[in-house]
């Protein structure tokens, strides 16, 4: 996966409620759909 599609997923998961950013941390807040995204693909 190029740096570019990381940049655009982690937006994407970010702007979905999935994760939260903390200065150079990543919070996990739906880790339950995360892990179905995972599954799913």
């Amino acid at each position: 996966m190029s740096t570019e599609s990381v940049i655009r997923v982690m937006k994407d998961f970010k702007d979905g409620g999935l994760i939260k950013f903390e200065g150079k941390d990543i919070e996990l807040i739906n880790i339950e759909k995360l892990m179905k995204i995972s599954e799913l693909g």
